[in-house]
C-alpha cells in the first residue's frame, strides 16, 4: 500500500501524465496546503499535550497536595521501622531475618537478645 500524500504532480504515473501545466501548479500549491493544513490541525489537537510532557522532563512541575505535618519519625515512641522478622508457633519472639547491627534497637520492636532470635546466626 503506497499513500500518496499530499496530491503533488509527482506521484502522478509517468505514462499516463495528463494534466495541464496550470493544473499541475494549482495541485502542487494545493498539495502542500494540504500539509500545513494537516500540521496546524495536528498542533491544535495535540499540541498542548505535547508541549505538556515535555515540559515535564525539562522542568519540575509537581505541586505536592499535602504539606509536612512537622512530626519526625524518631519522636514518635510507640512507632517501629521495618524489620523483617518471621513468627513461629512455640517462641516468644519472632525471628529476625537481617542482621541489625547498624540498626537502633529501639526500631525492632520487642526487646530481647537480638543473636539469639536472629536466622542469620542459625
Amino acid at each position: 500500500l503506497f499513500i500518496k500524500f499530499p496530491a503533488l504532480p509527482i506521484f502522478q504515473p509517468s505514462d499516463a501524465e495528463w494534466m495541464t501545466d496550470s493544473q499541475s501548479t494549482l495541485t502542487t500549491v494545493y498539495g502542500w496546503t494540504s500539509v500545513a493544513a494537516l500540521a496546524l490541525f495536528v498542533g491544535i489537537v495535540f499540541g498542548g499535550s505535547i508541549f505538556l510532557a515535555f515540559q515535564s522532563v525539562c522542568k519540575n512541575i509537581y505541586e505536592p497536595s499535602t504539606r509536612d505535618q512537622m512530626i519526625d519519625f524518631s519522636g514518635i515512641q510507640d512507632m517501629f521501622g521495618y524489620v523483617p522478622q518471621v513468627k513461629f508457633g512455640g517462641y516468644a519472639y519472632p525471628w529476625l531475618c537481617c542482621d541489625i547491627d547498624d540498626i537502633a534497637e529501639d526500631l525492632v520492636g520487642w526487646n530481647a537478645d537480638y543473636d539469639e532470635n536472629n536466622l542469620i546466626y542459625d
